[in-house]
């Protein structure tokens, strides 16, 4: 049994604790903009599809038991983007998105080779001084928080996966871009009290000064008379016998006094941490439509992609590796996880492009599939162009099935023989 007492490991260091970063998280707008980046990198649709160089081999039992895998990560998620979405919340939360390996897990439908078990990044230590070695441990879990005293619990870096988005030479721990929002945070909630406080214990506005003659009587007949003649009446109050009487006023009448456009300020700053766009978080001010197509494209490239191409190159490096050993299926190596529209926008483009490319005879039909991820013809008219399909069948649609060879109309033949010219 590996061991690792406190001297061998690093408890990280925060801005604030772990408890108060989650609360953070579940405040209305972080929770905005992990909610917008962790949904949407976990339902991205992906592919698992041969590395550069390995195109050519049919690899459909491999497929299936990669699938087999990510479909079922473990027995409580349930499905892959459950299991995805908690990963990408602590990277956001903590800079420190982890899951645990586990071989030939039991209770897990479909899937009784390796159990992906997604790890809280708030309770894993790194271990100081980790050479490398294999059988050392890497990583530590103090399972009851900072607080505890019982020694963390060793973890082999072939046990659990750590995902760092913003990894420092200067750090043992990385940032995340809910750390660098703490300030603004803290700025955001005083002015959100001070809201509520407002809107929830008002004041007046006003103070009546009846002039420095006034008497005590005076003061107390004219309260009364104010209490029970004018507020809440709707209608004007007559008086008189009074030298120069006059309001005070001790606030803005406006909306001005709750601070919004500070607010709106701070809302902006905060959603530049999160590489997101403050129309994401419905501050769309001097916002048209085709600014909101691009900051919408800025969000995707910046905040979505970062993600979910990390997760990409992880999963084809270390899972792949992890599977093809206990599948006994060495070939598994040769397969990539891929995230082939992570942009919907780059998807319609290559869609247009794919299109003109397969009208204009510079791909067969079959390529065209690939590029959609599908499966090339087993009826042989994937082999051909466009032009020539017309050509044999018609207007008619591609069939995705077989098809009888007497439906078949042959090609024209081509001939280098020139028509002899007419004698006159």
């Amino acid at each position: 049994m590996l061991s690792v007492g406190n001297p061998h490991s690093t408890r990280r260091k925060m801005r604030r604790s772990w408890r108060d970063l989650l609360d953070l998280a579940e405040s209305p707008i972080p929770s905005r903009a992990i909610t917008l980046i962790a949904d949407k990198v976990s339902v991205l649709d992906y592919i698992i599809t041969p590395k550069a160089g390995f195109e050519d081999g049919k690899y459909d039992d491999e497929i299936a038991i990669v699938k087999s895998v990510i479909e079922n990560p473990n027995h409580e998620d349930g499905d892959w983007p459950t299991f995805v979405r908690q990963i990408v919340e602590d990277q956001l939360t903590f800079d420190f998105g982890c899951w645990e390996y586990v071989d030939h897990p039991k209770y897990i439908d479909d899937n009784g080779l390796l159990g992906l078990f997604a790890v809280p990044g708030f309770t894993i230590e790194k271990v100081i001084g980790w050479d490398g070695t294999p059988s050392k441990p890497r990583w530590a879990q103090r399972i009851e928080g900072y607080e505890s005293t019982r020694p963390p619990i060793p973890l082999l870096d072939s046990q659990l996966e750590v995902l760092i988005n913003r990894k420092r030479t200067g750090r043992v721990y990385g940032i995340s871009p809910l750390e660098v929002a703490i300030t603004l945070m803290d700025a955001l909630l005083g002015v959100q009290s001070y809201q509520a406080e407002v809107a929830s214990n008002t004041y007046p506005a006003f103070l009546f000064f009846m002039g420095k003659e006034a008497t005590e009587d005076q003061v107390t007949e004219y309260r009364r008379y104010w209490e029970q003649e004018i507020r809440g009446l709707g209608r004007p109050g007559i008086i008189g016998n009074m030298d120069d009487p006059k309001t005070i006023q001790l606030k803005t009448m406006t909306d001005e006094g709750l601070y919004l456009q500070y607010e709106e300020m701070l809302i902006r700053i905060l959603a530049f941490t999160f590489k997101l766009k403050p129309q994401d978080f419905s501050v769309e001010r001097d916002v048209n439509r085709s600014q909101g197509e691009v900051s919408q494209a800025a969000s995707i490239e910046e905040a979505i992609r970062p993600y979910a191409l990390a997760l990409q190159r992880r999963i084809t490096a270390r899972v792949m590796p992890k599977i093809a050993l206990l599948a006994r299926k060495p070939r598994i190596k040769e397969l990539m996880f891929f995230y082939d529209n992570i942009d919907p926008w780059d998807e319609k483009e290559q869609t247009d492009i794919t299109r003109i490319e397969l009208e204009t005879d510079q791909i067969t039909i079959d390529e065209a599939r690939a590029v959609k991820g599908r499966a090339p013809l087993e009826n042989g008219f994937g082999d051909l162009t466009i032009t020539e399909y017309r050509a044999m069948m018609g207007p008619q649609p591609i069939p995705l099935g077989p098809v009888e060879d007497d439906e078949r109309d042959p090609l024209p033949e081509d001939t280098d023989d020139d028509p002899e010219p007419e004698e006159e």
